[in-house]
């Protein structure tokens, strides 16, 4: 689910954040990150997330660092925790 508020963009992650879910994620992100909004992603819901979803996270989060916005991840599931762990993206992305 997107939805564009005066605050941002609030963008839950589905279940499986694969290719497709990733090129969607994006093209959100980048349209909120332009027009200078802050960004908070609902993960908690993932189930499943593939290097792709990784890389598109990893990428929102540059360019509103770039841009200086504000990104977040909110309620991130453990299988998202795992994976960006295992990634060596933890830190990266503003998890524990």
């Amino acid at each position: 689910m997107t939805r564009l508020k005066n605050a941002g963009l609030e963008f839950t992650l589905p279940e499986n954040v694969d290719r497709s879910a990733a090129a969607s994620a994006a093209a959100a992100f980048a349209i909120a990150i332009k027009a200078g909004e802050d960004v908070k992603i609902d993960g908690s819901k993932v189930k499943q997330i593939g290097q792709a979803g990784l890389q598109i996270l990893l990428s929102g989060f540059a360019s509103a660092n770039h841009r200086r916005s504000k990104i977040e991840i909110t309620q991130p599931s453990d299988p998202l925790n795992a994976a960006a762990k295992l990634a060596g993206a933890s830190l990266l992305l503003g998890l524990s």
